[in-house]
């Protein structure tokens, strides 16, 4: 279902763009061979392709409004880039930045308050995250991958248990 949400959004994104064979662009990304190992699988790029096209997408839309006109595309930006961070932190900021400057810079672009839209989209999904790492490490800064790549790693942890020493 993932990948057929990435093929209409990549020939949504074609057609606002003003390409005339929109439909070229999701036959080109079905075709695509990582594309096709990729959504066989459960990695998270799966999960994350959706919401960055969803993403770009909303930025498309988010720009052509005036500068005063409804923060809801910006909101979903947000909401898009805060759902990467959930899978894919590292991913999340890099998208997240992009998009912030996307909002910000360019003709028609919604400046603050387009930023500000997508922060309040960004926000609830960063709480789940801390929320989650608080509620698997008791820690909210420490993430759960982080905990057991400490333990189980290629490199034996000195500071752990000698049960728990697993090279």
């Amino acid at each position: 279902l993932a990948g057929v949400l990435d093929l209409i959004l990549v020939s949504l994104i074609a057609r606002r763009m003003g390409l005339a064979r929109h439909h070229m662009a999701a036959l080109l990304l079905a075709t695509s061979p990582f594309f096709l190992l990729a959504q066989t699988s459960f990695q998270s790029e799966v999960f994350t392709l959706p919401a960055a096209l969803a993403g770009y997408l909303a930025l498309l839309k988010a720009r052509q409004n005036p500068p005063d006109g409804p923060i809801f595309p910006a909101f979903l930006v947000g909401v898009c880039s805060g759902w990467i961070f959930l899978g894919r932190p590292l991913t999340g900021v890099v998208f997240a930045t992009s998009m912030a400057l996307g909002l910000f810079l360019g003709r028609g672009a919604p400046r603050l308050k387009g930023i500000f839209g997508a922060i309040l989209g960004g926000l609830p999904m960063l709480f789940l995250a801390l929320a989650y790492n608080r509620a698997q490490t008791g820690d909210w800064f420490l993430y759960p991958y982080k905990s057991y790549a400490g333990m189980f790693g290629p490199w034996e942890n000195p500071g752990a248990a000698a049960a728990d020493r697993i090279p």
